[in-house]
């Protein structure tokens, strides 16, 4: 087997990846500029980077990937039981120590912090009493990572309704914090449903409207204040109704030339670049 490094670009930084063979044994920060190299990795390296991928998005990966990392068998066992504190939880040092039956939690400490695998072995979730404690790459960055775990998380469907001219179809928020503002009509997904499934159903709702949903033109990863948002965007077309508005104030046809005269909200300004390509 052969040893293969990878650069991850993220909110952090730079992250190193150190893969032997499909399994990865280092993933530290890195640094430097942004430079991400994805060629050339195998199939279970790259979910290592779907678990990154997902974990930067707020999103509890739901898995763990192929790991390799090298210590004393103290050390293999305290990050072993580190993996089993859920994603948004924490323990302390006190806790880990009890539950391998160490009578140190400094030891435990001092393992933690020798984890080559930051991130996916969570080391961060490893709080003191009465604080935060250490952690390899500092307070700060320890801090970012819990408050990202605790980050709310809102998942939601948008429809690109375009006609035969080639116009595309927005509307215009009448509630709420983001009232006046401009944004594809959609909303969120409801559990058991497809983003297919999904679409069609807030476009009746908002709209009493059915569409042809056609296909994904874009998935949007975007940071609100209060919540990260992901917003799977849909090219669409009518098959039946009026684009009645239920809960909007106002709607336009814009030809991809209009497309930037009305004030879109922030992820959805991110798609307007490539429709107008």
């Amino acid at each position: 087997m052969t040893e293969a490094s990878v650069l991850y670009t993220s909110p952090l930084g730079n992250l190193s990846l150190t893969f032997y063979g499909t399994r990865l044994t280092a993933l530290q920060l890195a640094g430097g500029p942004s430079c991400q190299t994805r060629r050339g990795i195998q199939a279970p390296q790259i979910d290592t980077l779907r678990w990154l991928d997902l974990y930067f998005a707020s999103r509890d990966p739901g898995f763990i990937p192929p790991l390799a990392p090298q210590g004393t068998p103290f050390q293999l066992r305290v990050w072993q039981e580190l993996l089993k504190i859920p994603y948004g939880h924490t323990a302390t040092y006190g806790d880990l120590a009890r539950r391998l039956g160490c009578r140190s939690p400094q030891a435990v400490g001092q393992a933690a912090g020798r984890n080559p695998i930051a991130l996916i072995i969570p080391c961060h979730r490893l709080i003191a009493a009465n604080g935060l404690g250490g952690y390899a790459y500092g307070p700060d960055i320890k801090q970012r990572l819990l408050d990202l775990e605790q980050r709310k998380h809102i998942e939601v469907v948008a429809a690109i309704i375009h006609d035969a001219e080639g116009r595309i179809f927005a509307t215009q928020r009448g509630y709420g914090e983001w009232k006046d503002w401009w944004e594809f009509p959609g909303g969120k997904m409801e559990a058991g449903e497809t983003p297919e499934e999904a679409l069609r159903r807030e476009i009746w709702e908002e709209l009493a409207t059915y569409i042809a949903v056609e296909r994904l033109v874009e998935t949007v990863e975007w940071d609100y204040p209060a919540f990260h948002l992901t917003m799977h965007c849909y090219r669409c077309h009518v098959e039946s109704g009026r684009l009645e508005l239920k809960e909007h104030e106002a709607a336009r046809w814009l030809t991809p030339s209009e497309l930037e005269s009305v004030d879109w909200l922030p992820a959805d300004r991110d798609l307007i670049k490539k429709l107008k390509q």
